[in-house]
């Protein structure tokens, strides 16, 4: 018992040394714990994403809200835009406080990504706050051109049948063989004809029958290629619609084509064959409406 209370003592502090409780005492916690920093990362990552959607808004702004999706790698939903032709024309860039908006076939699509294209000195700023669905279509860019109205157009799509032409060519009149200055081009149509004959009056009945139809096509499949181009193009934005139109009177008279769309016609031989069609030329509209001028690729 005595040895039991020795030991004690010999662990036990004595009475005139006081206690160390610095065993004891709990550490000071730190201000940078884990979950303080945690924190200070979160706000930090918070405040940086602030700051760059700021800049974006900021940067999108002039060209219009609904360009901030062409900075994103999603496209935040956008309200659709209804507006008249006259609201339209506020849109074609004179206003550097209001984004850019071309129209085709109705619809609407905000390029003012490609501000330095469509905007004021831009070489294709005569598209901007109008609906020139003709033009885009044609590639005739004179000032009567940059319409809506597409009577007419599909006269491009129209085949030039070489056995007609010739036909007419023997007749003194000129065609897709070119001018006759002296003479030469008739007295071959005549020997031409000669030999393959003149065409029926039914067989060109049944001809512009199918050519008037597939003409037809070949418009809409021209018209859906820009429109899809613009649709499909991340750098431009479909915002919204034209409306509030008055039906066009059927009576009026269609905008002559310009000859860059008129050389657009695709050939056929007709009697003459095939041979006589590769040798004038037979690309036509219906290859060359698809191609894609620079201006429309994009940049800024």
């Amino acid at each position: 018992m005595s040895d039991v209370r020795q030991r004690r003592e010999k662990g036990a502090p004595s009475p005139s040394q006081p206690e160390d409780k610095s065993k004891t005492r709990p550490a000071p916690s730190s201000p940078w714990s884990y979950t303080g920093l945690f924190i200070a990362f979160g706000a930090l990552s918070f405040f940086l994403v602030i700051l760059t959607w700021a800049m974006m808004y900021v940067t999108a702004k002039r060209a219009g809200i609904r360009s901030l999706n062409t900075y994103l790698p999603f496209r935040l939903p956008v309200p659709t835009t209804l507006m008249t032709d006259g609201q339209l024309i506020a849109y074609n860039g004179e206003d550097p406080d209001k984004p850019i908006y071309v129209a085709i076939n109705r619809r609407i699509f905000d390029v003012s990504a490609g501000r330095s294209f469509y905007g004021p000195g831009g070489h294709y700023h005569h598209f901007a706050g109008r609906d020139a669905t003709r033009a885009w279509v044609t590639t005739c860019f004179e000032e009567e051109h940059l319409t809506y109205d597409l009577k007419g157009v599909d006269t491009m799509f129209m085949p030039k049948w070489l056995d007609e032409e010739i036909e007419a060519a023997a007749a003194g009149n000129e065609g897709v063989l070119g001018e006759d200055k002296t003479g030469a081009l008739k007295e071959q149509a005549l020997k031409a004809l000669q030999r393959v004959g003149k065409v029926g009056q039914e067989e060109k009945a049944k001809r512009r029958t199918e050519d008037t139809q597939t003409a037809k096509v070949e418009m809409d499949k021209a018209l859906k290629h820009w429109v899809d181009f613009f649709k499909n193009n991340k750098r431009y934005l479909e915002v919204g619609k034209v409306v509030g139109r008055a039906p066009l009177p059927e009576s009026r008279k269609p905008i002559p084509l310009c000859d860059t769309a008129m050389k657009k016609r695709p050939v056929k031989g007709g009697k003459l064959g095939a041979a006589m069609e590769k040798a004038i030329g037979g690309a036509g509209a219906g290859k060359a409406a698809g191609g894609m001028p620079d201006f429309v690729k994009g940049g800024s």
